[in-house]
């Protein structure tokens, strides 16, 4: 019956928008601050955080990485850097013994590289990225939490010496976005996909979306509104090969704990609403997050997302 449901919203709602998924369409010089986090949901477990530090500016088209990222034949480009960290842990964290019927304390830190292609005739967007960092200690996921839930008077986690071991974060990620019908800057239904491949996430996703409220066209070149306000519905499915912030090293595993393959949701769903306002060179986005079990035994998950962005 999940699986039923996740296909149905598949297809009646509309885009595919996760943390790892989120394509940032504007090809003008910005930066971007994002924050995940589910503590307006009052829980503290799984993807409990993550923090996204982006920049797009044009000195960045000589980064060495581009000549690794594929884009359209005569599309526009745009190129960005990112600084990433995410944390997840398991359903308890005031248990200070590992708890093997739950997800493993795990935090990740890396920098991807990545290039954005525009086709404007085909009305296609094309995102490719290359991630390379640590997955373990060295990530520092274990200090951030600890002084955000200090400062935050929150109950501190009592787990963090059993996360995951060292690994190297290696991916490689494409996503396209066809945008199926527009409508006079008030209407959006986008098409989705992505695929991932590497050291942290092996997966294929498929979605859709639906926007509607007052902005711009991103493959028009003009540009009228000083002001854009607009909502987004939003659904994908995910196939899973490989996560690696549950799951061992591909091969000899040394960690305390890890959730094996047999037990890991091969079918994944997320949904998600967005609030979007932007007002000249200032843009805030609030989203909220449904993601569905990622492991047997596992609950489904909601967290939020809030986005600053800047234009140069």
């Amino acid at each position: 019956m999940r699986l039923i449901f996740v296909l149905f919203a598949l297809f009646v709602a509309v885009k595919t928008n996760v943390a790892q998924i989120n394509i940032v369409q504007k090809q003008q010089p910005h930066f971007v601050f994002t924050w995940d986090n589910d503590v307006l949901f009052h829980t503290d477990y799984y993807y409990s955080q993550g923090l996204f530090f982006r920049l797009s500016i044009a000195s960045l088209d000589k980064n060495p990485i581009n000549y690794l990222l594929l884009s359209f034949p005569n599309s526009t480009q745009s190129y960005s850097i990112s600084v990433i960290q995410q944390m997840y842990t398991p359903l308890e964290i005031r248990d200070s013994v590992v708890r093997i019927d739950d997800r493993p304390y795990a935090g990740t830190l890396y920098i991807r590289s990545e290039k954005l292609s525009i086709n404007n005739d085909k009305r296609i967007i094309l995102r490719s990225s290359l991630d390379l960092g640590v997955r373990g200690q060295y990530s520092f996921a274990q200090y951030a939490q600890y002084y955000y839930h200090k400062i935050g008077h929150i109950v501190l986690p009592q787990g963090w010496q059993y996360q995951m071991s060292d690994l190297p974060v290696i991916n490689y990620n494409l996503a396209a976005i066809k945008q199926i019908y527009y409508y006079h800057n008030s209407i959006e239904i986008n098409a989705l996909s992505e695929f991932r491949l590497g050291t942290m996430f092996t997966d294929f996703a498929l979605g859709a979306s639906t926007k509607f409220g007052l902005f711009d066209n991103v493959f028009s070149e003009n540009k009228r509104n000083k002001i854009e306000l607009s909502a987004e519905l939003a659904a994908s499915i995910r196939y899973v090969a490989y996560n690696g912030t549950m799951q061992g090293e591909l091969k000899n595993n040394p960690n305390i704990h890890e959730i094996k393959r047999p037990y890991i949701e091969t079918l994944v769903g997320s949904y998600s609403a967005i609030a979007a306002g932007r007002y000249r060179n200032f843009e805030i986005d609030f989203e909220w997050v449904f993601i569905t079990p990622e492991f047997e035994m596992g609950k489904e998950h909601r967290y939020n997302r809030l986005s600053l962005c800047f234009y140069f």
